[in-house]
Parts: structure tokens; sequence; C-alpha cells
């Protein structure tokens, strides 16, 4: 599968979870983004959005409040990006989050722990993802003034 098929979105709390997440998804062989660390110096790691085909989204209270996750989520729906929550706590989303941007989305409920199980199945959901749905459309952003 090419680089990037999934987008990971995650609040900076949850960081060691995205990680790991990140890590099982690629060892079931589905290439993965996640900022800041697959961002390379002076890119613009909001590209990754617009080139991937399914966004994870680690979703917790902490990401259920923060606006840094939202505008990807909404950058993700607005281009018809699908998102699927991985919700790692029993929050439920706020009234904007969930029905602005994940109202008609599945859930992949990641608790209780051991979060392993839950991951084998993000994996299995995400790999019939990709498997079923075309390529979504790329979007070419400019890379310098004027050209595409």
């Amino acid at each position: 599968m090419a680089r990037g098929e999934v987008f990971v979105s995650y609040s900076q709390p949850d960081i060691d979870v995205a990680r790991e997440l990140v890590s099982r998804v690629a060892a079931h062989g589905i290439e993965c983004w996640i900022a800041p660390g697959d961002a390379h110096p002076g890119a613009d790691w909001i590209d990754a959005i617009f080139t991937a085909r399914v966004m994870v989204l680690v979703f917790s209270a902490s990401a259920n409040c923060s606006p840094r996750v939202r505008w990807e989520v909404k950058a993700a729906e607005d281009r018809g990006l699908r998102v699927v929550p991985f919700r790692i706590a029993d929050v439920a989303p706020s009234k904007t989050f969930g029905y602005c941007f994940l109202r008609s989305q599945p859930w992949v409920d990641a608790f209780p722990p051991p979060l392993a199980p839950h991951y084998a199945r993000l994996c299995t959901f995400l790999s019939a993802i990709l498997a079923a749905e075309e390529p979504t459309r790329m979007w070419y952003l400019p890379t310098s003034r004027g050209q595409r």
C-alpha cells in the first residue's frame, strides 16, 4: 500500500497511544502518517490529510476539546475523507464535535484495556475500508507560487 494511506489525528496527551497505533497499523501492512514524527523539515504536515484515504482519530477527553484536532477532522470531512474515530475512553463527543464532524461515522471503541485486541480490530477495519474503496482523487496543492 502507498505511504500515507492513513492519517492519524490525536491530541498531544495521547501521543503514546497514537504512536503505538501507528506501529500496530504499520505492522499490519498499512502505511500511516503522523505529525510531527513523519514531517520533514519545511514540510506542511497538513498535506497528509489531502493525500490520505482514511483518517484515524484517536478520540479522548483531550481530543474532544482540542481545536487543532477539530480542525483536522473538519479538513478531512470537507475533503470527503473517511474519518474513523478510535475511542480510547468512554467519552461522548462534545455537541459541536459530535454533531458537526462525526455524526455519521462508525466508531471503534478501544476500551477497556488492554489495547492490543482493539488495535487488531482497527487494523481489520482499515484493511476492509482500503480494499473496498476506490482511492480518493488527489488534491494538488501548490508547491510554490503558481505551480501545481
